[in-house]
Order: structure tokens, then C-alpha cells, then sequence
């Protein structure tokens, strides 16, 4: 042999699952070999030491499931998230409208975006009336944000 056999070859072998004249042999001759196989048969014997004939009862698993009780985490959840919500509600109603404000003052930013990126892309239009344009379409996005503060108020 001319390599020697790893820690799961010797405890194959001395689990009966391997066998072979060869490890033996190797065995005789091979100190390092000598010291792992006396190792593993030690904690062999060590844990057929520790080793019992007691076994538990057959009806052990039902009786441990019929003690203990199901936790409702399903019924809880619900429960946190009604509370929640009623507290969102209780603590602040001008949160829903606050939502809706962003939205619509989004929805205006993006379509002055879009209409000034028109403008540019045109470039026939002269530079006063461009900014004039975009002078009265911010004066309109203050319009609508002071409309929408005394809405929301």
C-alpha cells in the first residue's frame, strides 16, 4: 500500500463496512496508521460505554404533541396589523392626503420635464420665449401647491 488510508477508511473498517488483509498489513508497519485506529476503536468503545437499552415508549411522540398547544401567530399578526393601522389612522388623518399630494405634484414635475425636454429638443424656439415658458410653468406648480396645501388643510 502505498499511501495510507484516511480516518473514514479505519472507521469503515472497524465498523465492519470495509474489510481488507492489505490495512492490516499497512497497519503493522505504519505508526501514524497505528495511533488513529487506536484512537477510533477507544472512542468506540467509549460510546458503547455510554450506550443504553432503555428506549421510549412508542405512543412518546403523540403524548409530547397533545401537551403542547398551538401558538395562533396567524391570529396575532392580524391582530398587530389592525392595531396598527388604527393607530396610524388615530395619530395622523392628513397622511392619506399627504400621499395624494405627492402623487399630483409628481405627476406635474414629470410632465414639465417632459415638456421642457420638447422644448429643447425643438431648439427653433428663441431663448426669451423658452424661459418665458418655463417661468409661467413653475408660477402654475406654485398655483397648484398653494391649491393643494388649502385643500389639504
Amino acid at each position: 500500500m502505498k499511501k495510507c488510508p484516511d480516518q473514514i477508511t479505519w472507521q469503515s473498517i472497524l465498523d465492519g463496512e470495509e474489510s481488507g488483509i492489505e490495512y492490516f498489513q499497512h497497519l503493522e508497519h505504519c505508526s501514524q496508521c497505528q495511533k488513529m485506529y487506536l484512537e477510533i476503536q477507544e472512542s468506540i468503545d467509549l460510546a458503547m460505554a455510554l450506550s443504553t437499552d432503555i428506549t421510549m415508549p412508542k405512543d412518546f411522540p403523540q403524548r409530547m404533541i397533545a401537551k403542547t398547544k398551538p401558538f395562533p401567530a396567524g391570529l396575532l399578526a392580524g391582530a398587530l396589523f389592525i392595531l396598527l393601522t388604527i393607530s396610524v389612522i388615530m395619530l395622523d388623518t392628513g397622511i392619506f392626503s399627504w400621499w395624494i399630494t405627492v402623487g399630483v405634484t409628481a405627476y406635474c414635475g414629470l410632465l414639465i420635464d417632459i415638456l421642457l425636454e420638447v422644448i429643447k429638443a425643438v431648439q427653433r424656439i428663441n431663448p426669451t420665449w423658452w424661459l418665458m415658458l418655463a417661468a409661467v410653468m413653475a408660477v402654475m406648480e406654485i398655483f397648484l401647491l398653494i391649491k393643494l396645501q388649502t385643500i389639504e388643510e
